[in-house]
């Protein structure tokens, strides 16, 4: 996992706060109330300051001894210290556990565990993981949403989408929920609410894995603006031979004149 400074958490945390206050409203409306929430790499809890805000009265987050306590947006003692190649130090039962772009960050042999932790912890997990060629500082295991909800139906999980399309095109969100957030609901959760059941009968599995337009134009841009760096450094390197061919050319100057 890559130690962030709280600078980097200051400078997420305004995008973060507007973007879960757009999501966890719509989130609710499927839930319910959710009186206790776990946020496994929590970052400085801005996600969970908002479920705070909504009502939640039990919200705990997880992350590294990177996180400075004073900038910490939930009660110190809400904050358990935790390195999340390992076996996360908690226990459930939550009503919802959440990792928003976190997931990445951990090796693939990490992959399976922490989905069956997250399972372990509530019988709704809200999930966002970074996606092949999204890129950031360090990603280790970029991969496709359908094989995050493959790794979930396979400890009896089913995958809902009930948020992106509600969120798409909302300048207000952060372009990676847009594209990477889906909800897994444990089968027992589904059968007993009917909202939940509708929503899973009609999340369409085969059409999970997308790109939003927004990664697609900043990556874009990321690409053009590499093109041009390798093009004046390849003009460089021609302009810098040619120099050198000409002064191999050059005649010695004698030193007796």
């Amino acid at each position: 996992m890559p130690t962030y400074d709280h600078l980097f958490y200051e400078e997420i945390k305004e995008s973060s706060r507007h973007s879960a206050r757009t999501i966890l409203p719509i989130l609710m409306e499927l839930t319910g109330p959710l009186s206790s929430v776990v946020d496994v790499g929590c970052g400085n809890g801005v996600w969970l300051s908002v479920f705070r805000e909504l009502g939640s009265t039990r919200t705990i987050g997880l992350d590294g001894d990177h996180i400075d306590r004073s900038h910490l947006e939930i009660e110190e003692l809400d904050f358990i210290t935790a390195d999340l190649n390992e076996p996360l130090p908690i226990e459930g039962p939550f009503d919802l556990a959440l990792t928003l772009e976190v997931v990445e960050h951990l090796p693939k042999k990490r992959a399976e565990l922490i989905v069956e932790e997250l399972c372990n912890l509530a019988p709704i997990v809200l999930f966002s993981a970074a996606v092949p060629l999204q890129t950031g500082e360090g990603h280790i295991n970029e991969e496709w949403q359908q094989v995050w909800a493959a790794r979930f139906e396979k400890r009896g999980y089913r995958t809902l989408d009930p948020i992106r399309s509600h969120i798409w095109q909302n300048p207000s969100v952060s372009w990676w929920y847009q594209q990477n957030l889906l909800v897994f609901a444990s089968d027992a959760t589904i059968e007993d609410n009917p909202r939940f059941k509708a929503e899973a009968d009609k999340t369409d599995r085969q059409r999970l894995s997308v790109i939003h337009p927004r990664m697609f134009r900043d990556r874009h841009s990321l690409l053009v603006k590499l093109e041009r760096e390798r093009s004046r450094l390849e003009a460089d390197v021609r302009r810098l031979s040619k120099e050198l061919a000409a002064a191999r050319q050059e005649p010695e100057i004698s030193s007796n004149g």
